[in-house]
């Protein structure tokens, strides 16, 4: 693989981390909706003033959105699942122990720049060569 190639492979995985949880936190705002819906009291009398205002129907539309939300992340956790293994497959390939961790930290934890820069105590520039650093030896191993 290409330097490009490494670098992007770990960017999209970043990314694959980031659509799972905005998934997850859309699935919560669609549990809250269902739990808003189910808390009506069905034995007043029912108001229908249009065809969408049937709280039923209502609440199917919520489940079905809720069943798509599912299956999309259940598709994005495979996805992430299977990047994650070859993600510890090129990691294994850098001998560099420092640079290692930073990818690590970056693209398997997830964490941000500032929280690695805290975690490790280096600068933001450090971080950034060892993170090249360990991409080129990545790329080299690999070729």
């Amino acid at each position: 693989m290409t330097e490009e190639e490494v670098r992007d492979f770990f960017e999209k995985l970043r990314s694959q981390r980031q659509e799972i949880y905005d998934l997850i936190q859309e699935r919560e705002h669609v549990a809250n909706d269902i739990a808003a819906v189910k808390a009506v009291q069905y034995d007043k009398p029912k108001i229908t003033v249009t065809v969408n205002s049937d709280l039923s129907q209502v609440l199917e539309q919520i489940i079905e959105r809720c069943d798509k939300l599912d299956k999309r992340l259940l598709e994005c956790m495979d996805i992430l699942t299977s990047m994650r293994k070859k993600a510890y497959e090129l990691l294994a390939l850098c001998r560099d122990t420092k640079a290692k961790t930073i990818l690590y930290d970056r693209y398997l934890a997830g964490m941000s720049w500032r929280e690695i820069e805290e975690k490790r105590g280096f600068t933001r520039q450090w971080l950034a060569r060892m993170r090249d650093r360990a991409i080129r030896m990545i790329s080299q191993n690999t070729s």
